[in-house]
């Protein structure tokens, strides 16, 4: 995978995996029937960035918004960061484009349903959708921010992904299919913490117009 696919999947999402404490038959059928309520998800995110040691600086934090829904069964989403270095991942129709607003255009981001999988991950897929592209370990329910999650720990089947992504555990909502905590272990010590607020579950109307963009692709 390119290095773009690699930061497109970073935006979109414990280095030792502990023994399995969950029913995972149970909490696959929970996302399979939650995958068939979902419309849409909207939320704000906070991501920190842990480098590792072949790159020896401080955590970077970066801040922004997410949405993703279900379009004639298909899933669209648009993920927008904020500040200096604001960028806007847009993904319909089976199309990913990166944009950047500095100089004005996108980058289209090749992989297909790879990076569906990857972006999509933790916000309303099915249970069997998860299991096609992951291996699921169910690591039991907890406790988070006072919602009664369940943490599922994740290893790409794709030897593709694998290359970019070790392993991702999620913080879900069970009954809602969609997560509040996503950890992602990139290879050679690289660490991806989002934690996902002010979210609007099926809500009417997604404002999609903040992730939109009109623009030329980059080179032409």
């Amino acid at each position: 995978m390119k290095t773009s696919s690699w930061w497109a999947m970073g935006l979109v999402l414990s280095a030792s995996v502990a023994q399995a404490q969950g029913n995972l038959q149970a909490s696959m059928a929970k996302l399979d029937a939650a995958s068939a309520q979902f419309k849409s998800v909207q939320a704000d995110f906070h991501k920190v960035f842990h480098h590792g040691p072949s790159l020896p600086i401080p955590d970077e934090t970066q801040d922004g918004k997410i949405y993703v829904m279900r379009v004639a069964g298909k899933p669209q989403f648009g993920i927008l960061t904020l500040g200096a270095d604001s960028r806007t991942v847009q993904y319909m129709n089976g199309s990913l484009k990166a944009y950047n607003p500095k100089i004005k255009c996108y980058d289209p981001v090749n992989g297909g349903s790879k990076i569906e999988a990857g972006l999509t991950l933790g916000f309303g897929g099915s249970g069997k959708e998860m299991q096609a592209a992951w291996n699921v370990t169910d690591l039991g329910p907890e406790t988070l921010d006072g919602a009664k999650v369940e943490k599922l720990d994740l290893t790409p089947k794709d030897q593709s992904v694998r290359s970019n992504i070790e392993h991702v555990t999620l913080w879900i909502l069970l009954d809602r299919g969609y997560a509040l905590k996503q950890v992602l272990y990139a290879p050679g010590g690289d660490v991806q913490t989002a934690v996902y607020t002010n979210i609007r579950y099926n809500e009417n109307k997604v404002d999609t117009k903040p992730f939109e963009f009109n623009s030329k692709p980059c080179g032409k």
